[in-house]
């Protein structure tokens, strides 16, 4: 399987509200080509919502950004 059907998977299911599953196609996808940024950026973004979510669920505060972010 060639990296855009990953891509577009992982993006569908991204907004279709399953991150974590969006996260596997994604990491996929930027493994094979890690030279697409936005591969990289897009599992990025999934996997800060996976976090945002894992700290919801704790209890925990969220991570404060550093200075400049």
């Amino acid at each position: 399987m060639t990296t855009t059907p990953h891509f577009g998977l992982g993006l569908a299911l991204a907004r279709g509200g399953n991150p974590a599953a969006a996260a596997e196609h994604l990491a996929l996808a930027a493994a094979m080509r890690p030279d697409l940024a936005h591969y990289t950026e897009a599992l990025r973004g999934v996997r800060a919502t996976l976090a945002a979510r894992s700290q919801a669920g704790s209890g925990a505060p969220p991570p404060s950004a550093a200075d400049g972010e």
